[in-house]
């Protein structure tokens, strides 16, 4: 868990991180080993999940190599499927990460929403649900380990 006190917010206590895959972690279905190596310390502290339509087929594998659990959504709208699966977590203990307009609703349920803009960019409504912006998956996860940062970003 990741537990940290925001001024004007009060108490956060993270036990879950729920990443989009493609556009946020993934370019061209490829994930950096920055990135992996990150990801991998992330989940010595948290629950780490990858959702995703699968578009490129390889979830699974990706997953697999990190070590990590996913879900593919395949149920339609795809918000509402990342939205509920955020909800079933537990969203007062749940970091959202997500670049599209099918990340806004997960992005603005969880205690923590993060956009992503990355190459690929990000939808407007997706930043618009976020609570934080960042442009890459490296800073969003070096924002989830260093809660610091965080802080730092949403005191008020």
């Amino acid at each position: 868990m990741i537990e940290f006190q925001v001024p004007g917010i009060g108490k956060v206590e993270i036990k879950n991180v729920v990443f989009d895959l493609n556009g946020t972690l993934s370019m061209n279905g490829t994930i950096s080993q920055d990135v992996e190596k990150k990801i991998r310390q992330l989940a010595q502290k948290v629950n780490v999940f990858i959702m995703s339509s699968d578009t490129r087929g390889n979830l699974k594998e990706l997953a697999d190599r990190l070590g990590i659990d996913y879900r593919r959504v395949s149920s339609s709208p795809e918000n509402v499927a990342k939205e509920k699966f955020v909800e079933e977590l537990g969203p007062e203990n749940t970091i959202a990460v997500g670049n599209g307009k099918n990340d806004e609703l997960m992005l603005k349920k969880a205690k923590l929403g993060i956009a992503v803009i990355g190459e690929e960019g990000a939808c407007s409504s997706a930043i618009l649900n976020a609570d934080i912006i960042v442009i890459n998956p490296i800073h969003a996860l070096e924002l989830i380990m260093d809660p610091q940062k965080i802080i730092a970003t949403l005191r008020t």
